[in-house]
């Protein structure tokens, strides 16, 4: 996304990579530069995020959230995803860090 013409933030969207979940979407990941937070960036691109999984037939998707990181979580709470219980370790080098999944029910937009 552009404001100005800066690039300000991006989304990334696309197929389940959750083997628990292999017919959702998956919102894989969103950044919006820090001087512009709370803005309404972040918001539009979850929105243009949710309206790509549901024109790709998505009726579900999913993300993952880092442990702790509660500005994220309150952010996805806002539009409606939701935690579902499930976990996972991501390992990179010789860090691992713990995710928690979101799920949000695409037909009913939020």
């Amino acid at each position: 996304m552009e404001v100005d013409g800066l690039v300000c933030g991006w989304a990334v969207a696309g197929h389940s990579r959750d083997p628990e979940r292999p017919q959702d979407g998956e919102f894989y990941g969103l950044y919006v530069i820090p001087r512009l937070w709370s803005a309404g960036i972040g918001h539009r691109l979850m929105v243009a995020v949710e309206e790509h999984l549901r024109a790709q037939g998505y009726a579900r998707a999913h993300l993952w959230v880092l442990d702790g990181n509660e500005r994220a979580a309150e952010f996805y709470d806002q539009h409606g995803w939701v935690e579902d219980g499930g976990t996972q370790l991501d390992r990179r080098g010789e860090h691992e860090l713990r995710e928690n999944r979101r799920v949000r029910d695409l037909a009913r937009p939020g």
